[in-house]
């Protein structure tokens, strides 16, 4: 997490999840970028991966105070229900 930067989005690996031991960001040969997710409930989701997997810097929330998160989306959305 503490290679986050500031203003960003990060996401790491969870354990246990959507029925895989690990369910995970794919990335580019030098993990710098996400290419994709290896997940198995809802593959076709816009960014198919637990909640619990990526974390937003709090200074992009202070830079945009009107950025709301979403109650109104279908269960395994959430991660689009963010509104910047």
């Amino acid at each position: 997490m503490s290679k986050i930067e500031r203003g960003r989005v990060g996401v790491w690996p969870v354990g246990l999840v959507g029925g895989l031991m690990v369910e995970r960001p794919l990335l580019t040969e030098d993990g710098t970028k996400v290419t994709g997710f290896n997940a198995a409930w809802r593959p076709e989701r816009p960014f198919p991966i637990d909640t619990a997997a990526f974390a937003i810097s709090m200074d992009l929330f202070i830079r945009n105070p009107q950025a709301t998160f979403s109650y109104e989306v279908q269960r395994g959305y959430q991660s689009i229900g963010v509104q910047i």
